[in-house]
């Protein structure tokens, strides 16, 4: 089913703007990847939508959905799409992989051209409700050993990996190193860059601690200040540009001028 009709509908829908723009993005962003909100979805109001492919797209839901076998967009996607921004990988020139999505846009937002694993985030609701297991270990691999054929035929210059700072991210970041030696292609972990201002800001920044007091719906977390500032040093980049967009953006330019110099 070709979905581009319904990726206009739920881009218009007047719902979706408050949510994009509390996970940081401008409106020129938003349209660009028509980011959207679909009025109903299995049960859930306004559940905000990333289009992947005109076959396929992924709902970002602040609200866990209970039930897996109501996903039916989680199948498509890892059908239709094994490369998020696949258009962003340009043959000699540098790029940002990261592991969801939202990522992916998050890094666009501040002029970074990156592409992203699919379906990764929705994994979490399947594999991750006990912790980092074993078969969120399983599926990470199989997703990466998918999308890296994507990215190694478009023959960049330069991987900057800018997965989550967490388990999964780590294990990504590992085996992205291991394919990119046998291809041949330069990467550089770029997380430590990326994410140095979080931290920091969320130690020090009222505004820091109040971001990660809430969920993306509005609702307050129950959580202490230590388990908040716990969380804060496992980071994505949606949680960077949030955290301080000047910063996100300025290391981002870092990144790509300091770094890619001295690789290529």
């Amino acid at each position: 089913m070709d979905y581009t009709e319904q990726y206009e509908a739920w881009y218009r829908n007047p719902a979706s703007a408050s949510y994009w723009q509390r996970r940081g993005f401008s409106k020129e962003t938003v349209a660009h990847f028509r980011l959207g909100a679909i009025p109903d979805f299995c049960g859930m109001k306004n559940a905000p939508v990333i289009p992947t492919t005109p076959l396929a797209y992924m709902v970002r839901n602040p609200k866990r959905i209970p039930d897996k076998d109501d996903r039916r967009f989680f199948p498509q996607c890892l059908e239709y799409c094994k490369c998020f921004c696949e258009d962003h990988i340009r043959a000699g020139e540098p790029v940002f992989l990261c592991e969801s999505e939202l990522d992916a846009v998050s890094l666009f937002e501040v002029g970074g051209l990156a592409a992203a694993m699919t379906a990764t985030s929705m994994a979490n609701a399947y594999y991750m409700r006990s912790g980092w297991t074993q078969s969120m270990r399983m599926f990470m691999s199989f997703r990466i050993l998918e999308f890296f054929p994507v990215v190694r035929g478009r023959k960049p210059s330069l991987l900057l990996l800018a997965y989550d700072e967490d388990e999964a991210g780590d294990l990504l970041t590992d085996q992205t190193e291991m394919l990119a030696r046998q291809a041949g292609i330069p990467t550089f972990d770029a997380r430590e860059i990326l994410f140095s201002h979080v931290t920091r800001t969320y130690l020090t920044d009222e505004k820091g601690e109040k971001i990660l007091r809430k969920n993306m719906d509005g609702t307050p977390r129950k959580n202490s200040r230590g388990e908040l500032l716990a969380r804060a040093e496992k980071i994505d980049c949606n949680e960077a540009l949030l955290a301080d967009r000047n910063a996100f953006a300025d290391n981002v330019k870092r990144v790509i001028s300091e770094v890619g110099e001295q690789v290529i």
